[in-house]
């Protein structure tokens, strides 16, 4: 009986509360809610009529290289810090966990060289690349990781 109780006496107080709310919709203004004249900002279409407001332009996110180019003696072109090398291009494996991908720009630590691959790990996963996908030359994986940024941008 207590419970059946409670229920009406909720429901009303909802429903006073709904009604009041109703009532002075205008005057109230909640957190998550825009004020009317951020409203009326909002619903002129036309550019240049009062209380319109332009688009904003969207910013293109600018590319910032994640490689490191090694300081090197004179005359001598940078390579990768020793048992390091880049990735070129795109690549995953399938673990126990998951997939693991590494893209052009990674740094993976060389385990073994065979046959025109390289075998390689980025401490999450060992997995195999093909000898074009890793370089040893700063320059080219930067290039490389620039050309992956501007390909996932025009997307």
């Amino acid at each position: 009986m207590r419970q059946l109780f409670f229920l009406i006496v909720l429901a009303a107080a909802a429903y006073y509360g709904w009604d009041y709310y109703q009532q002075h919709r205008d005057t109230i203004v909640l957190p998550w809610q825009k004020t009317a004249e951020e409203a009326r900002q909002e619903e002129s279409p036309i550019a240049g009529a009062p209380g319109a407001t332009a688009p904003l332009p969207r910013a293109e996110p600018e590319f910032v290289s994640k490689v490191r180019i090694p300081d090197a003696a004179p005359g001598q072109k940078a390579v990768a810090p020793p048992g390091r090398i880049y990735v070129t291009d795109r690549a995953s494996v399938e673990t126990s966990s998951g997939i693991v991908a590494v893209v052009p720009g990674d740094t993976v630590k060389l385990l073994q060289r065979k046959n025109g691959k390289v075998r390689v790990t980025n401490d999450q996963a060992d997995f195999e690349l093909k000898e074009d996908q890793v370089t040893l030359d700063p320059e080219i994986a930067q290039a490389a990781e620039k050309r992956d940024f501007e390909t996932r941008m025009r997307r």
